[in-house]
């Protein structure tokens, strides 16, 4: 049986086959061959990450609840999919992008996806904060206690990897602390109060 889901592009539909013991998959009218192949027991898409020509699924194999749960994040386009990771958490979106972990265990990866599902510049972190004003805080290495830095929203670092802590924009400015001490940073990453204090504030105050 066939179902449109509103978020998916118009000829896309949702398929439960019966041949495949009753799993789902997507299915582009017009084109040959599976979006997504019916192995799933619930697929899903992602708000806000649906465009004319892709679309961002949430697909999960196994009975839910169960250890045997299983959940993908998969883009499916121009009658073809590709398997992005394997969920463990799906964070809010924020300023066009969204936040996904792969891998689980004791340290997943985490990833900014933009609207067509493209994993912003390739790359995955040991942790990341949501970008604020066009800023992301990254940590790349997968221990807790490895450094933070920023990136902007082309994927590209605007700082070294060197904060012990790093806090989203706000007015311009975001707080970082280096080697127990307070600074603050602008836009381009650059120091706009040196890390020497016991604390600041990036506030409208001190613009």
């Amino acid at each position: 049986s066939y179902k449109h889901n509103q978020a998916l592009p118009e000829d896309v539909y949702t398929y439960t086959s019966a041949e495949y013991g009753s799993s789902i998959g997507f299915v582009r009218f017009g084109e040959n061959g599976w979006v997504t192949p019916p192995l799933y027991s619930s697929v899903v898409n992602v708000p806000g990450l649906t465009g004319p020509d892709a679309s961002i699924i949430l697909a999960t194999t196994g009975r839910v609840g169960y250890s045997s749960e299983q959940t993908y994040v998969i883009q499916a386009s121009n009658g073809s999919s590709k398997l992005l990771g394997t969920l463990v958490e799906f964070k809010g979106g924020s300023e066009g992008f969204w936040i996904f972990t792969s891998g689980g265990g004791a340290f997943p990866q985490y990833a900014f996806l933009d609207k067509d599902g493209n994993v912003l510049g390739g790359k995955y972190y040991g942790d990341v904060e949501a970008f604020s004003e066009g800023v992301a805080a990254v940590r790349p290495g997968s221990s807790f206690s490895a450094p933070w830095g920023y990136v902007d929203a082309t994927g590209q670092a605007i700082t070294k990897v060197e904060f012990d802590s790093a806090y989203r924009m706000k007015n311009g400015y975001a707080q970082v602390i280096k080697n127990d001490k307070w600074g603050l940073i602008d836009k381009t990453g650059k120091f706009v109060i040196q890390p020497t204090w016991g604390y600041v504030d990036a506030s409208e105050s001190f613009v």
